[in-house]
């Protein structure tokens, strides 16, 4: 899977470009593309096990917002 997902929960794009994921267990992680489509780099962008619901970034890129549903 990419970038080794194993239970993603949400994605979303960033201003600019990047696949940023959250994935329950894990946290959030950020991918960044080549020109291609293709995922060229990926690192843990927040380590907090608890994140494992619903992602944002808002429109100017400078906040981003995931949560935690209880029982997931």
């Amino acid at each position: 899977m990419l970038g080794g997902l194993t239970t993603p929960r949400g994605i979303v794009v960033d201003t600019l470009g990047n696949l940023l994921v959250v994935q329950r267990g894990v946290g959030i992680s950020v991918h960044s593309l080549d020109s291609n489509g293709c995922v060229k780099s990926t690192k843990t962008l927040v380590a907090d096990t608890t994140l494992n619901h619903g992602i944002d970034v808002n429109i100017l890129g400078n906040k981003l917002v995931a949560r935690y549903v209880l029982g997931r």
